[in-house]
């Protein structure tokens, strides 16, 4: 025999001093390992896996007492004492057990976790064994002090940090573009249009297999309609809003009613401007029409939208 494991339930009558006797007893074992467990009364009702375990070596000065009425599962006592047969850090030492019933304690969360995580219960056992409680409270002290650390080394870095580009120079850049020339806008109108030709072509050439128009009279084709879009884009980066732009994202509705609009207003501008050339005030003769027309009352027939 090389490896012995001896069970002692309903040991919840024995005393301190009996426990550590018999932990004596098993220690000066020499033919063979030998590894102690002693558990409380045991059910046979209770399944396997309700409750986590707690453990504890009976040379602790400090072990806890079993309870008169305590009980543990037989299988889960039966489940730890056969992989306690194959466990190297189990060998030679003698255990108390006990089933936990605050799923709020370290233990039992680790237990929790472990089995979530897909551990069999040899590996559950050998690391509660190894490490358990002391490792993770050891993980955490470690993490505090390694975010104090950070959080410190943080403020410093933020307290020394110098912008590499001044303020100035950033708001003269980003706010001030009536300084951009006019051979600048053109450079960049240009630079737009030939990315947006090259994407065109691009996308023509991996959708489209019966596409065999060469490169350059393809950009001839197509170089008004992308110059057109790069001014667009041009100014849409400049922060103007750009009509044009949306008519891409229009449903056939919407781009009528903004016909209508714009037909609308160019009407009603050219009667004003008659009104007053033959000396009538438009605002008396037209009223607040303009107003109204500019509202949306949501059947369709205002003149005011907002596409997105």
């Amino acid at each position: 025999v090389a490896n012995l494991v001896v069970l002692v339930s309903n040991a919840a009558s024995m005393t301190k001093e009996d426990n550590r006797a018999l932990a004596s007893t098993f220690s000066s074992t020499q033919n063979c390992s030998c590894t102690l467990l002693c558990t409380p009364r045991l059910n046979d009702d209770q399944p396997e896996g309700v409750y986590p375990y707690l453990w504890q070596d009976m040379h602790d000065e400090d072990q806890f007492p079993l309870l008169p009425k305590e009980d543990m599962s037989r299988d889960e006592t039966v489940r730890i004492l056969t992989d306690s047969l194959g466990l190297q850090c189990m060998r030679n030492k003698t255990f108390l057990f006990r089933e936990i019933g605050r799923f709020s304690r370290v233990e039992a969360k680790l237990i929790r976790a472990m089995r979530e995580a897909g551990y069999s219960r040899a590996q559950e056992l050998e690391h509660m064994m190894t490490k358990g409680v002391p490792h993770y409270q050891e993980a955490i002290d470690k993490y505090i002090r390694d975010y104090e650390v950070y959080q410190k080394q943080r403020a410093e870095d933020t307290k020394n940090y110098k912008s590499p580009v001044p303020p100035l120079a950033i708001s003269s850049e980003f706010y001030h573009r009536k300084s951009i020339t006019e051979e600048e806008k053109k450079r960049t109108i240009l630079d737009i249009a030939q990315e947006w030709a090259y994407r065109e072509y691009y996308r023509e050439v991996t959708t489209n297999p019966d596409f065999n128009i060469p490169e350059t009279l393809f950009y001839e084709n197509i170089w008004d309609r992308a110059l057109k879009e790069a001014d667009i884009r041009y100014r849409q980066i400049q922060g103007e809003f750009v009509p044009e732009a949306t008519e891409h994202y229009m449903t056939p509705e919407q781009k009528l009613r903004v016909k209508q609009a714009v037909m609308y207003r160019r009407i009603r501008e050219k009667l004003r401007n008659d009104l007053e050339e033959a000396g009538l005030d438009p605002d008396d003769v037209l009223g607040d029409g303009e107003e109204e027309a500019d509202k949306d009352d949501g059947d369709g027939k205002g003149l005011a939208f907002k596409v997105g």
